[in-house]
């Protein structure tokens, strides 16, 4: 018989999934409250349930646990609004308290413990006190009535689950005293389901849900109990196939909004017509929409008589006045920045729940809201403080903030303001962060943005689809101006929410109200997206403009010939609109073959010949450098100077082409770590910024093709036998998608080279075996150029180098850092990839066999050119 892990999950049939059963619909989610080891939210992902498994802890459980403890107010509350936004998609929410005080098996004796003179748990509940034992006390009495909180929480969260009509399930066993405590009596007019099918004596009561047309069913299987700790994987499993099968999800319809009353279906019967296309031939009729499934012809056209489709239409009724009215003042005329944001359908869905509740918060304001303001008090009075009181009183002049003088500290939370100098100018940034207030969003959804590699795929795209046909495309970015400013917070939280700034006239800290949403809050970004989604899919839809959405950045594309009539069409959608952007200055641009877009600059003078390139402003790489050069002439670079460059480094380096420099950055890492304790520039930090300030020099930006990605694979070897002829030996192998063996070469390191790795290492293998990697990508630079390779290796030390671009030798350094190199030139995209030696095909040729390589047509690649690489090679910075 074949064994299972633990923590494996039983194979599902396949019509048995989630994916099968709804496979129009979002999957269905499946809560899981006290949760533990969480076997039945595990078993229910399995199935492609979503899940959420709730305990105040996750010591017991490998799975995702989400921190809820269901004795505090404030917990429960954050609970009840996740299943009532999640209403509309909860399967079921499953509930299995614990019973450890209210067991049965506490009224039986226990002759082994008595026997060895071990405690005996006694009973803590009776059927006549099912809320305790009126001689309890101490530790007893508190255990009892945590538990019978919890038992409390049990009937809100069903009463709760009820009332929206969602399916809950509650486990425990039949004979467990929590049946008669408070708030799990309420369980006693629910249907009981015996677990006969699962051979135990568990017992659970199900609530029942009503569906479409009155019609009422209950959950045919069971929860299982087996014991008292956990819940057997293979029986969650099947439970939550019986949880996937037991109710159809109802048919959805796509609404209107809240413009609309009522939607009507209608079909357009079958009619044949002649015309041209854009006749429409038929009579209308409503679908009924009770009596079951009908099947309906569409519009027929007279190139496909056999046609079978539905032509099915909408047609939105629209609202009375007064009901208009109540749907406005519901959907509210300002932006949320705490609590639950809205659930807009448009962005992928993930629950994050709120972390705190604003009662817990603003019980800490008392003495948090007097710390913050003594901070701000003892900051230095600088030019960046300066400018950023100077932004604040412009927004209070435009009313965007109002100072208040008469606050509570207790009623607050206080954001402390700071500049953040970049370039030219400071940006103002509100901390929410550290005032705890985006703990209090919850956000269902992750909120997708059109980066620049969404820009990139529209681009190949727009290339793949225009071939042959040149464009001579276009760009340009429409930036909103003061973009978050335009947009109110809600009453609510314009209550609680202020800014704190060093007024630096008075040196005093200065507090301030927001009636507009702020930089640096969590439900500021959720609400702009939003805003922002709906302009890019007004332009899109309706306009059919061929433009992206990043925040306030609204990159646009376009024909030569076109640019005039795109830059107006957009100018009247924002004007429409009332959003205001850039119209002077320097980010108010014209259409382009080099245009900037995201803080980076897109060149499309290539675009016609099948590239173009990403890269970085002049001004910006001018910046960088001029930074590296001003510490190299001083000398000096502390751990918060070398991280904030380390941080600078990072992203202008993801823009440009190989990775080069990785071992310069492992080297500024260690003092951005404060690893190498100073701040003088030692000889090796100082090798490490001249490499990276000719990368930054040298380095090309991105160039993207329509041709690149042929896939190659490259097998390489190294041997150490130091009684072998061949005591060092290289091999390397380079085949085709096919499989087809283009060449290969078959070598061994010189006398010179050898001496070398041996005062590192009396086993030097692993630095062989990164020399027969860089023999490899030297040699067939030209069979490499612009393609997605695959490098397999034996040696799990050497691959681990290849992947991480570093390498804890000198020795494994130099060779390594000619591996980058060779990237960064042929412009090479390699994945390194692990083989076991025996199922190596460059394992001969390392030991100089290779008359069969030969014999299948490969070529053999000469490589005594790397001969005495090493001796010739400098440190590496």
């Amino acid at each position: 018989m074949e064994s299972t892990s633990e923590h494996s999950v039983e194979n599902v049939p396949r019509e048995y999934t989630a994916q099968n059963l709804f496979p129009q619909e979002v999957a269905l989610m499946v809560t899981e409250v006290f949760a533990g080891t969480a076997r039945l939210s595990q078993a229910c992902q399995a199935v492609g349930f979503r899940t959420l498994a709730v305990d105040k802890s996750s010591q017991r459980s490998r799975f995702a646990i989400h921190h809820l403890a269901l004795t505090q107010p404030a917990d429960v509350q954050a609970l009840l609004d996740i299943i009532t936004l999640e209403a509309d998609n909860l399967d079921l929410v499953h509930l299995a308290p614990p019973c450890g005080t209210s067991s049965a098996a506490r009224n039986k004796p226990i002759p082994q413990a008595v026997q060895h003179g071990k405690p005996v748990p006694q009973p803590l509940r009776s059927p006549t006190e099912p809320q305790g034992l009126s001689t309890l006390a101490a530790v007893d009495l508190d255990r009892v009535q945590q538990a019978n909180a919890l038992y409390q929480t049990v009937g809100v969260i069903a009463r709760h689950c009820i009332a929206l009509g969602v399916r809950v399930s509650v486990e425990n066993p039949l004979n467990s005293l929590a049946w008669l405590c408070d708030g799990m009596d309420d369980c006693s007019a629910w249907r009981w389901v015996p677990n006969v099918s699962l051979t135990t004596a568990a017992m659970v009561a199900l609530a029942t849900r009503p569906l479409c047309g009155g019609v009422r069913t209950t959950l045919s299987c069971l929860s299982p109990f087996v014991a008292p700790k956990t819940m057997p994987m293979n029986l969650g499993s099947r439970f939550s196939v019986m949880a996937a099968g037991i109710i159809p999800l109802p048919r959805r319809l796509l609404t209107l909004g809240s413009c609309v009353s009522e939607l009507l279906l209608f079909c357009l019967m079958p009619r044949i017509f002649g015309g041209g296309q854009g006749k429409l031939a038929g009579e209308c009729h409503e679908i009924p929409g009770d009596e079951g499934t009908c099947r309906v012809m569409g519009l027929i056209h007279p190139s496909d008589l056999c046609a079978e489709h539905a032509e099915v239409i909408q047609i939105g009724i629209p609202r009375e006045p007064e009901d208009f009215i109540k749907e406005a003042v519901k959907a509210g005329s300002a932006f949320r920045i705490t609590g639950w944001m809205p659930d807009t359908g448009i962005f992928t869905r993930r629950l994050k729940p709120p972390t705190a509740g604003l009662k817990e918060l603003l019980a800490q304001s008392s003495y948090r809201t007097p710390l913050t303001l003594s901070a701000i008090a003892k900051s230095p009075v600088d030019e960046v403080a300066e400018q950023a009181w100077a932004e604040t009183k412009i927004e209070e002049e435009k009313q965007w903030v109002f100072r208040d003088r008469a606050f509570d500290p207790s009623q607050i939370l206080l954001a402390r303001r700071f500049g953040l100098a970049q370039k030219s100018k400071v940006r103002v940034i509100d901390d929410e962060k550290g005032c705890s207030l985006n703990t209090r969003v919850g956000l269902c959804e992750k909120y997708n943005l059109d980066g620049i590699d969404v820009l990139a795929a529209t681009l190949l795209v727009v290339m793949e689809r225009a071939a042959g046909s040149p464009l001579q495309l276009r760009g340009k970015t429409f930036d909103l101006v003061s973009a978050y400013k335009h947009f109110p917070i809600h009453p609510e939280d314009r209550e609680i929410f202020r800014i704190g700034v060093l007024d630096t006239d008075t040196s005093e800290p200065a507090v301030f109200g927001s009636n507009v949403l702020t930089f640096g809050a969590t439900g500021s970004v959720g609400g702009f997206l939003r805003i922002s989604n709906a302009i890019w899919r007004t332009g899109v839809n309706d306009l059919e403009t061929p433009w992206l959405s990043y925040f306030d950045d609204f990159p646009v594309l376009s024909p030569a010939a076109c640019c005039d009539q795109v830059d107006s069409l957009v100018d009247g959608l924002f004007n429409c609109l009332q959003v205001e952007y850039a119209k002077t200055g320097k980010k108010a641009v014209k259409f382009d073959q080099r245009f900037a877009a995201l803080g980076l600059v897109c060149d499309l003078s290539g675009f016609d010949e099948g590239s173009f390139t990403i890269g970085h402003t002049d001004e910006r790489k001018a910046e960088l450098v001029d930074s590296i050069r001003a510490i190299l002439a001083e000398g000096v670079l502390s751990p918060k100077a070398a991280e904030v460059l380390r941080g600078r480094l990072r992203w202008f380096n993801s823009y440009l082409f190989g990775r080069a420099p990785c071992n310069a950055m492992h080297n500024l890492s260690k003092r951005a770590q404060g690893h190498d304790q100073g701040n003088l520039l030692c000889d090796d930090l100082q090798r490490s910024l001249l490499t990276l300030l000719k990368h930054l020099e040298t380095a090309p930006p991105l160039t993207i093709r329509l041709t690149s990605g042929r896939n190659l694979y490259v097998f390489t070897d190294g041997s150490y036998e130091p009684d072998a002829d061949i005591r060092a030996g290289v091999g390397g192998l380079i085949v085709d998608g096919a499989g087809v063996p283009l060449r290969f070469f078959s070598d061994h390191l010189s006398d010179q080279d050898l001496n070398i790795l041996l005062q590192e290492s009396s086993h030097p293998i692993y630095a062989v075996e990164l020399f027969a990697v860089m023999i490899a990508m030297s040699a067939w630079e030209d069979l490499l150029f612009d393609t997605f390779t695959v490098v397999f290796v034996d040696n799990t030390a050497a691959q681990a180098a290849l992947v991480a671009g570093k390498s804890s030798t000198a020795c494994g350094r130099r060779i390594l850092q000619h591996v980058l190199n060779t990237e960064q030139q042929t412009a090479n995209r390699p994945w390194f990839g692990w083989v076991p030696s025996y199922s190596n095909p460059s394992d001969p040729p390392s030991r100089g066999v290779y008359e069969h390589l030969e014999r299948q047509g490969a070529a053999r690649t000469d490589v005594s050119a790397f001969h005495n690489f090493l001796a010739a090679q400098k440190p590496v910075g």
